[in-house]
Protein backbone atom coordinates (compact mmCIF):
# COMPACT_ATOMS: atom_id res chain seq x y z
CA UNK A 1 0.00 0.00 0.00
CA UNK A 2 2.68 2.60 0.84
CA UNK A 3 4.68 1.75 -2.59
CA UNK A 4 1.47 2.91 -4.41
CA UNK A 5 1.08 6.23 -6.12
CA UNK A 6 -3.20 5.81 -5.03
CA UNK A 7 -5.44 3.48 -3.72
CA UNK A 8 -9.01 3.57 -4.43
CA UNK A 9 -11.55 2.13 -2.03
CA UNK A 10 -15.05 1.34 -2.74
CA UNK A 11 -16.83 2.95 0.33
CA UNK A 12 -15.63 5.35 3.44
CA UNK A 13 -15.86 2.06 5.75
CA UNK A 14 -12.83 0.85 3.48
CA UNK A 15 -11.33 4.32 3.73
CA UNK A 16 -11.03 4.44 7.10
CA UNK A 17 -9.41 1.15 7.51
CA UNK A 18 -6.93 1.66 4.69
CA UNK A 19 -6.08 5.02 6.23
CA UNK A 20 -4.89 2.96 9.46
CA UNK A 21 -2.28 0.74 7.94
CA UNK A 22 -0.73 3.65 5.64
CA UNK A 23 1.91 6.11 6.23
CA UNK A 24 0.58 8.93 4.07
CA UNK A 25 -3.31 8.95 4.40
CA UNK A 26 -3.75 11.29 1.76
CA UNK A 27 -3.05 8.34 -0.78
CA UNK A 28 -6.25 7.00 -0.68
CA UNK A 29 -9.34 7.82 -2.23
CA UNK A 30 -13.20 6.59 -2.37
CA UNK A 31 -13.80 6.08 -5.93
CA UNK A 32 -17.61 4.06 -5.72
CA UNK A 33 -18.61 1.32 -8.48
CA UNK A 34 -20.76 2.41 -11.23
CA UNK A 35 -23.60 0.88 -12.97
CA UNK A 36 -25.35 2.15 -16.37
CA UNK A 37 -28.37 4.45 -16.35
CA UNK A 38 -31.82 1.79 -16.65
CA UNK A 39 -34.32 2.86 -18.85
CA UNK A 40 -37.42 2.31 -16.53
CA UNK A 41 -41.09 1.57 -17.49
CA UNK A 42 -43.28 2.69 -15.05
CA UNK A 43 -46.17 0.89 -16.64
CA UNK A 44 -44.56 -2.32 -16.00
CA UNK A 45 -44.21 -2.07 -12.02
CA UNK A 46 -45.60 -4.13 -9.81
CA UNK A 47 -45.56 -2.29 -6.16
CA UNK A 48 -46.17 -6.05 -4.29
CA UNK A 49 -43.29 -7.44 -5.65
CA UNK A 50 -40.32 -8.13 -3.45
CA UNK A 51 -37.28 -8.31 -5.66
CA UNK A 52 -33.62 -9.82 -4.05
CA UNK A 53 -30.04 -10.38 -6.78
CA UNK A 54 -27.54 -12.07 -5.41
CA UNK A 55 -26.20 -15.39 -3.98
CA UNK A 56 -28.91 -16.85 -1.77
CA UNK A 57 -27.51 -17.48 1.51
CA UNK A 58 -27.21 -16.42 5.45
CA UNK A 59 -24.35 -14.07 4.11
CA UNK A 60 -27.25 -11.98 2.24
CA UNK A 61 -29.49 -12.58 4.61
CA UNK A 62 -32.13 -14.45 2.59
CA UNK A 63 -33.12 -16.66 4.69
CA UNK A 64 -34.03 -13.44 6.98
CA UNK A 65 -35.81 -12.37 4.24
CA UNK A 66 -37.77 -15.50 3.65
CA UNK A 67 -39.12 -15.83 6.99
CA UNK A 68 -40.05 -12.02 7.67
CA UNK A 69 -41.84 -12.13 3.82
CA UNK A 70 -43.78 -15.72 5.40
CA UNK A 71 -44.75 -13.54 8.43
CA UNK A 72 -46.32 -10.82 6.52
CA UNK A 73 -47.72 -12.61 2.87
CA UNK A 74 -51.24 -13.10 5.10
CA UNK A 75 -51.53 -9.21 5.40
CA UNK A 76 -50.85 -8.58 1.50
CA UNK A 77 -52.38 -11.15 -0.35
CA UNK A 78 -51.00 -9.83 -3.71
CA UNK A 79 -47.14 -9.73 -2.30
CA UNK A 80 -44.44 -11.93 -3.76
CA UNK A 81 -41.17 -12.10 -3.24
CA UNK A 82 -38.97 -12.57 -6.16
CA UNK A 83 -35.22 -14.03 -5.21
CA UNK A 84 -32.90 -14.02 -7.97
CA UNK A 85 -29.43 -15.65 -8.01
CA UNK A 86 -27.16 -18.64 -7.23
CA UNK A 87 -26.16 -20.19 -4.00
CA UNK A 88 -28.07 -22.33 -1.86
CA UNK A 89 -31.69 -22.34 -3.48
CA UNK A 90 -32.81 -25.62 -2.78
CA UNK A 91 -32.42 -24.86 1.19
CA UNK A 92 -34.08 -21.14 0.72
CA UNK A 93 -36.89 -23.29 -1.19
CA UNK A 94 -37.26 -25.96 1.47
CA UNK A 95 -37.58 -23.24 4.18
CA UNK A 96 -40.39 -21.42 2.19
CA UNK A 97 -42.12 -25.03 1.74
CA UNK A 98 -41.57 -25.31 5.81
CA UNK A 99 -43.10 -21.97 6.18
CA UNK A 100 -46.10 -22.28 3.90
CA UNK A 101 -45.09 -19.25 1.80
CA UNK A 102 -43.70 -21.05 -1.33
CA UNK A 103 -46.30 -20.70 -3.29
CA UNK A 104 -45.90 -17.09 -3.06
CA UNK A 105 -41.73 -17.07 -3.84
CA UNK A 106 -39.97 -17.36 -6.92
CA UNK A 107 -37.00 -18.73 -7.61
CA UNK A 108 -35.76 -17.09 -10.69
CA UNK A 109 -32.34 -18.65 -10.47
CA UNK A 110 -29.27 -16.17 -11.60
CA UNK A 111 -30.86 -13.79 -13.97
CA UNK A 112 -28.68 -11.27 -15.88
CA UNK A 113 -28.86 -8.89 -19.48
CA UNK A 114 -32.51 -8.40 -20.13
CA UNK A 115 -34.02 -10.78 -17.85
CA UNK A 116 -32.46 -8.68 -15.04
CA UNK A 117 -32.99 -5.17 -16.96
CA UNK A 118 -37.13 -6.71 -16.91
CA UNK A 119 -37.15 -8.13 -13.10
CA UNK A 120 -36.09 -4.69 -11.83
CA UNK A 121 -38.55 -2.52 -14.03
CA UNK A 122 -41.52 -5.35 -12.71
CA UNK A 123 -40.76 -5.26 -8.57
CA UNK A 124 -41.71 -2.45 -6.37
CA UNK A 125 -39.26 -2.83 -3.75
CA UNK A 126 -35.46 -3.94 -3.73
CA UNK A 127 -34.56 -5.79 -0.70
CA UNK A 128 -30.99 -6.75 0.49
CA UNK A 129 -30.88 -7.33 4.17
CA UNK A 130 -26.76 -8.67 4.39
CA UNK A 131 -24.72 -9.90 6.75
CA UNK A 132 -21.42 -8.43 4.80
CA UNK A 133 -20.78 -6.20 2.14
CA UNK A 134 -18.43 -4.68 0.03
CA UNK A 135 -20.76 -2.14 -2.24
CA UNK A 136 -23.06 -4.04 -3.90
CA UNK A 137 -23.83 -3.19 -7.43
CA UNK A 138 -27.50 -4.50 -6.69
CA UNK A 139 -28.12 -1.77 -4.74
CA UNK A 140 -26.77 0.73 -7.10
CA UNK A 141 -28.32 -1.15 -9.92
CA UNK A 142 -31.93 -1.15 -8.23
CA UNK A 143 -31.54 2.89 -7.59
CA UNK A 144 -30.82 3.31 -10.90
CA UNK A 145 -34.15 1.49 -12.11
CA UNK A 146 -35.88 4.01 -10.00
CA UNK A 147 -36.65 1.27 -6.80
CA UNK A 148 -36.77 1.71 -3.29
CA UNK A 149 -34.75 0.05 -1.53
CA UNK A 150 -34.45 -1.81 2.36
CA UNK A 151 -31.13 -2.97 3.19
CA UNK A 152 -29.01 -3.50 6.25
CA UNK A 153 -26.05 -1.14 7.50
CA UNK A 154 -23.02 -2.96 6.50
CA UNK A 155 -20.11 -2.57 4.39
CA UNK A 156 -20.93 0.22 1.24
CA UNK A 157 -24.78 0.56 1.97
CA UNK A 158 -25.02 3.81 4.08
CA UNK A 159 -23.09 5.53 1.22
CA UNK A 160 -25.53 4.69 -1.16
CA UNK A 161 -28.86 4.84 1.04
CA UNK A 162 -29.39 7.72 3.65
CA UNK A 163 -32.22 6.34 5.55
CA UNK A 164 -35.80 7.66 4.94
CA UNK A 165 -34.59 8.95 2.22
CA UNK A 166 -33.80 6.79 -0.57
CA UNK A 167 -35.12 3.77 1.10
CA UNK A 168 -35.12 2.04 5.03
CA UNK A 169 -31.74 0.52 6.72
CA UNK A 170 -32.14 -1.83 9.02
CA UNK A 171 -29.34 -3.54 11.83
CA UNK A 172 -28.36 -7.08 9.98
CA UNK A 173 -30.49 -10.12 11.53
CA UNK A 174 -33.24 -7.38 12.74
CA UNK A 175 -36.27 -9.26 11.20
CA UNK A 176 -38.51 -7.11 13.44
CA UNK A 177 -36.88 -4.12 11.49
CA UNK A 178 -37.15 -5.80 8.38
CA UNK A 179 -40.65 -6.60 8.63
CA UNK A 180 -41.45 -3.46 9.86
CA UNK A 181 -40.16 -1.76 6.78
CA UNK A 182 -41.23 -3.84 4.30
CA UNK A 183 -44.50 -3.50 5.68
CA UNK A 184 -44.23 0.38 5.15
CA UNK A 185 -42.98 0.22 1.70
CA UNK A 186 -45.38 -2.21 0.99
CA UNK A 187 -48.36 -0.25 1.91
CA UNK A 188 -47.47 3.37 1.36
CA UNK A 189 -47.12 4.40 -2.44
CA UNK A 190 -46.36 7.94 -1.97
CA UNK A 191 -43.38 6.95 0.55
CA UNK A 192 -42.25 4.25 -2.06
CA UNK A 193 -42.39 6.63 -4.87
CA UNK A 194 -40.22 9.31 -2.35
CA UNK A 195 -37.53 6.83 -1.95
CA UNK A 196 -37.68 5.87 -5.66
CA UNK A 197 -37.27 9.51 -7.05
CA UNK A 198 -34.48 10.52 -4.44
CA UNK A 199 -32.79 6.81 -5.65
CA UNK A 200 -32.67 7.63 -8.98
CA UNK A 201 -31.23 11.13 -8.72
CA UNK A 202 -29.21 10.46 -6.23
CA UNK A 203 -27.37 7.46 -8.37
CA UNK A 204 -27.53 10.01 -11.44
CA UNK A 205 -25.17 12.20 -9.24
CA UNK A 206 -22.91 10.20 -7.57
CA UNK A 207 -22.89 6.46 -8.91
CA UNK A 208 -23.54 6.88 -12.84
CA UNK A 209 -20.86 6.28 -15.26
CA UNK A 210 -20.90 10.21 -15.80
CA UNK A 211 -19.93 10.45 -12.29
CA UNK A 212 -17.65 8.16 -11.61
CA UNK A 213 -15.80 7.84 -15.03
CA UNK A 214 -14.00 11.01 -14.74
CA UNK A 215 -12.96 10.58 -11.14
CA UNK A 216 -10.78 7.76 -12.48
CA UNK A 217 -10.15 9.67 -15.31
CA UNK A 218 -8.23 12.50 -13.39
CA UNK A 219 -6.59 9.85 -10.85
CA UNK A 220 -4.84 8.50 -13.68
CA UNK A 221 -4.33 11.68 -15.59
CA UNK A 222 -2.52 12.88 -12.32
CA UNK A 223 -0.71 9.85 -12.05
CA UNK A 224 0.85 9.82 -15.17
CA UNK A 225 1.84 13.68 -15.41
CA UNK A 226 3.66 13.76 -12.40
CA UNK A 227 5.56 10.80 -13.41
CA UNK A 228 6.29 12.71 -16.40
CA UNK A 229 7.23 15.61 -14.69
CA UNK A 230 9.65 13.13 -12.18
CA UNK A 231 11.30 12.79 -15.44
Amino acid sequence: FNSTEKVIVLSTQWLAWVNTIMDNPSKAQVVYNAVPIIAISKQTRNPNIILFLGRLGQGKGVPDLIRVFASLANDFPGARLALGGDGDIEGCRDLAESLKTADKVDFLGWVDGQEKLKWLNTAGVYALPSYNEGFPMGVLEAMSAGLPVLASTVGGIPDAITHEKEGLLVEAGDQQAIRDGLVRLLSDKSLRESYAEHAREKFINNFSPAAIFPQLDKIYTDITRAQANEY
